[in-house]
């Protein structure tokens, strides 16, 4: 794989260099795809397992110096010349990006500037704690609330309801019965009493008006 990611390396730099006036953005975008697959397949293999003995060395720069060495120069194709102080923190990665120092930098003048203020770090301190506090109690209280919530069974029946309807459906208990239509004879029956009574109201009015003689 290294030696693989080596050729394509060198193919890209050759072909960028030669024809960069007539390269096309699509292929060379292409390149860049592909040489980035290579470096996250030898990263996942060194990370894995199969790889732990390349864990176990550790680079340490023996020598320094400010002369030219042909070997470097021979193993690196002629970018390095010389093994020097201000190569050495760059490519063993003995000292961080300038960003992460300059913000590791402030980061450090911060936590002294704190130090030797105590009186304001105790109350950045005291209030930190209140603000832990309110959420503890926030978070308790809503425990406290839950754990309530599920002792509560809610009721879903009633016995009383469920015995009246048990009754009213195989005994007809407190059921209203139908109501049904007259039959024909009665209301025939309640018709001659009606002109009976009728009848006897006029001949009383009669008697009134025009009384009988003896």
């Amino acid at each position: 794989m290294q030696e693989a990611l080596f050729k394509i390396l060198k193919a890209f730099k050759v072909r960028f260099l030669k024809c960069w006036q007539s390269c096309k953005w699509p292929s060379l975008l292409n390149s860049f795809r592909v040489i980035s697959s290579q470096f996250n397949s030898m990263l996942q293999l060194l990370r894995s397992d199969r790889a732990s003995h390349f864990k176990n060395y550790v680079f340490l720069p023996i020598k320094l110096s400010v002369e030219v060495d042909a070997d470097l120069e021979a193993a690196t194709e002629n970018r390095l010349h010389a093994w020097t102080h201000a190569v050495v923190p760059d490519y063993l990665r003995t000292k961080p990006d300038p960003q992460v120092e300059q913000k590791d930098q402030q980061i450090s003048n911060q936590v002294q500037q704190r130090i030797c203020n105590p009186e304001s770090l105790q109350k950045q301190i005291t209030a930190f704690n209140r603000c832990l506090n309110c959420i503890l109690d926030s978070l308790n209280a809503s425990i406290r609330d839950s754990e309530m919530d599920g002792r509560k069974t809610s009721k879903t029946s009633d016995g009383e309801d469920t015995a009246l309807l048990v009754a009213a459906i195989l005994k007809g208990q407190n059921v209203k019965p139908a109501y049904s239509a007259t039959p024909a004879s009665s209301r025939g029956s309640s018709g001659d009493s009606g002109h009976s009574k009728a009848s006897k109201a006029q001949v009383r009015i009669a008697t009134t008006h025009h009384p009988v003689p003896y």
